[in-house]
């Protein structure tokens, strides 16, 4: 009877020993998991390092440590002087799955940078899209301004939109359209602009006899003194 009850003893202490080495087991993979959550690795460009003037579209590609799932517009704050801009895109909206995204930024007049970089870590806007991958959320914070995964840390783009009078004359001859004014606060965009109206990339113009512009429906943005 003794013998029988050290035999159980000893089954006992190795059902013990079973169930926390499978506690550890299951811990240390639920660790692994936690750990591996897909991420924004890099910001980059596809544009060679130089000087980029008004109307110039420089694409900004976001690449993610794995493949996500998403749906919908996004944007990027970029630091460009006194007027932070955004890249915008993608250019098909539609659910995909991907492990690269391309935003697009056209340089506007006003915009000024010497080594264009994101505005900050979370500068990523999602908007109402989605980015899932592994049946959670995806981590949208992205590289640190200047380290060498940034855009600034991978590329030197040089930003001058200085050159470009920011004053548009209308056509003085009578024409029959649709003309209207909204009169808004915005704290952030501060530099006007001419461009194609419902285009969401521009073209920018720099006056109403731009090749861009004429014989188009156009939308001027006017900054007006307080």
């Amino acid at each position: 009877m003794g013998e029988f009850v050290k035999k159980r003893s000893g089954w006992n202490l190795l059902a013990v020993a079973g169930l926390l080495s499978s506690t550890i087991a299951l811990t240390s993979a639920l660790s692994v998991e936690a750990a591996s959550k897909v991420t924004i690795v890099s910001i980059t460009t596809t544009k060679p390092d130089g000087t980029y003037k008004v109307g110039d579209e420089i694409p900004i590609i976001v690449t993610f440590s794995e493949p996500v799932t998403t749906e919908g517009w996004v944007a990027i704050l970029l630091e460009t002087g006194p007027s932070d801009r955004a890249a915008r895109g993608p250019k098909d909206s539609r659910r995909q799955t991907t492990q690269t995204l391309e935003l697009f930024y056209t340089v506007r007049p006003g915009d000024m940078s010497k080594d264009l970089d994101v505005y900050s870590t979370d500068a990523f806007l999602p908007g109402d899209a989605t980015f899932t991958a592994n049946a959670e959320d995806v981590d949208l914070t992205l590289p640190k301004p200047g380290s060498s995964k940034s855009l600034g840390g991978s590329s030197n783009l040089v930003i001058d939109g200085t050159d470009v009078d920011e004053q548009w004359s209308s056509p003085m001859d009578s024409v029959k359209g649709l003309h209207g004014i909204v009169v808004n606060e915005d704290l952030r965009e501060n530099a006007s602009f001419l461009d194609v109206d419902n285009q969401r990339f521009g073209p920018y113009c720099t006056s109403m006899a731009d090749a861009s512009c004429v014989g188009q429906p156009v939308h001027f943005r006017a900054v007006l003194p307080v």
